[in-house]
């Protein structure tokens, strides 16, 4: 919290902005929502589409929650390992 205040009266006050504090401040709420997933997870509080996920097999419901908990907590590394197949460049250019 004192991060990101620090950055916005740095940036809006002083005109002094800082990719430092930018970069920090995107790194503390990618941890937060990481950290929040997991506990949400843990708690089995997600919001499922349960007219469906009901209606399946337990084993089915248990690959389903693998596939979509690997899709949703690793977006990075799965963009990262596909990049050169689907011939992405990165979007800064140096």
């Amino acid at each position: 919290m004192i991060v990101v205040c620090v950055e916005v009266v740095k940036r809006y006050f002083l005109n002094m902005p800082s990719a430092g504090y930018s970069d920090v401040t995107a790194m503390m709420y990618g941890a937060c929502f990481i950290m929040c997933g997991a506990y949400t997870l843990a708690q089995d509080g997600h919001v499922r589409g349960d007219f469906l996920y009901s209606s399946m097999k337990p084993r089915l419901q248990a690959g389903l929650d693998l596939a979509l908990y690997l899709l949703f907590f690793c977006p990075r590394h799965s963009v990262d390992d596909f990049r050169p197949r689907w011939g992405l460049r990165p979007a800064i250019h140096g």
